[in-house]
């Protein structure tokens, strides 16, 4: 007969161990969807850029509002998922460029590059070392580009960079 109880007390628990874990899955689900739907209010403009911060502050949806106000640098340092962390940086890096931080921006490309390999990242390598005077390591960056992406607009851009440069 123990054996029985011991036995009912165990699927019990299983049990409430199943139910306490789908309970938290769906609080999770809904906490998520009121901070989307905050995002959403804020892109369809109800809601201030204030409110939104204030709202999805310490969020997954967090870096990518201070990223669609222009802040790069705070997005990138916000950002906790390493996969994306790539992304954010190359971002940062073109704000830096514009803002004609070239050093800054290097620093900032160096670092991402072991670890991401888009061809946007490349030409944004390419430009800033054009504007640091680094010509022969520009022209190294286009050549690479287009022999590997030939046909895409990346690849397209670095033959017109390397053209322009036999004109000169």
């Amino acid at each position: 007969m123990r054996l029985y109880y011991a036995l009912g007390l165990a699927v019990l628990l299983l049990a409430l161990s199943v139910g306490l874990v789908y309970e938290l899955k769906k609080r999770n689900e809904r906490k998520l969807r009121r901070q989307a739907y905050a995002l959403y209010l804020y892109e369809k403009g109800e809601l201030s850029a204030e409110e939104a911060l204030k709202k999805l502050k310490d969020t997954p949806y967090y870096p990518y509002l201070l990223a669609s106000l222009g802040r790069f640098k705070e997005a990138y340092e916000a950002l906790r998922d390493e996969d994306f962390k790539p992304f954010f940086g190359e971002r940062y890096a073109a704000s830096l460029y514009l803002k004609e931080k070239y050093d800054e921006a290097y620093g900032l490309v160096e670092k991402l590059n072991p670890t991401f390999s888009e061809p946007s990242l490349t030409a944004l390598e390419a430009f800033i070392n054009e504007k640091l005077g680094n010509e022969e390591k520009a022209v190294s960056l286009w050549l690479l580009l287009a022999e590997r992406h030939p046909t895409s607009y990346f690849g397209r851009l670095a033959e017109l960079k390397l053209k322009l440069k036999e004109l000169k």
